[in-house]
């Protein structure tokens, strides 16, 4: 991909185009979410994290989806927090350490955004490789933070990013499908470039 488009004249098509290929996935999860709104039980929220990891690549090892969810079920007042939208319940999440093998931001933002779509913006790869090209092209949007410790500096960035190209009569999740659709086709095309041969 040599040029990125301008995000306002090809966003409603890379939408459909995500949708059309995730209905079935979006609507079970909604189901699931829906039936166990709460985050109290450890095996609700053990079923959430399986179906979110899987359905949306959030790349949880097995091994640590059981001490994950009982961590969810740990974080004082969850539910009125995810309700209200707080970036830090995010971090909560993601810098968990104890009964993982590793720190999940991916599956932090995924699960918290499933929970109130209005409030959270999804960070995997993709997302934060489209942001990372749109900022590097100089024009409206730009951004100094090249790596971030806490959830609301990436949040910032996407609202930034919404702000910039006028883009504010789309949700955040629009936004979300938009970057992911863009970035993973970047991604895919730094895969395709010829390697080249290492010096010695």
């Amino acid at each position: 991909m040599d040029s990125l488009a301008d995000p306002r004249s090809i966003i409603d098509d890379e939408i459909a185009d995500f949708q059309a290929n995730t209905d079935l996935a979006e609507l079970a999860i909604d189901e699931l979410v829906s039936t166990y709104r709460d985050n109290l039980e450890s095996r609700h929220v053990l079923v959430k994290v399986i179906a979110i990891n899987a359905l949306y690549h959030a790349r949880v090892l097995d091994i640590d989806m059981q001490g994950l969810s009982i961590h969810i079920t740990k974080i004082d007042a969850l539910d009125e927090r995810l309700k209200q939208g707080e970036p830090e319940v995010v971090d909560e999440i993601w810098k968990f350490r104890g009964r993982t093998k590793r720190h999940y931001l991916s599956i932090a933002t995924k699960f918290c955004n499933w929970h109130n779509k209005k409030a959270y913006a999804i960070y995997d790869g993709n997302t934060w490789e489209a942001l990372v090209a749109y900022g590097n092209r100089g024009d409206t949007f730009a951004f100094p933070e090249r790596r971030f410790f806490k959830y609301a500096v990436y949040l910032s960035i996407v609202k930034r990013f919404q702000n910039s190209y006028s883009l504010e009569k789309y949700s955040l999740k629009d936004i979300d499908k938009f970057l992911w659709r863009v970035g993973g086709r970047l991604i895919e095309a730094k895969k395709a470039q010829p390697r080249t041969p290492a010096t010695v």
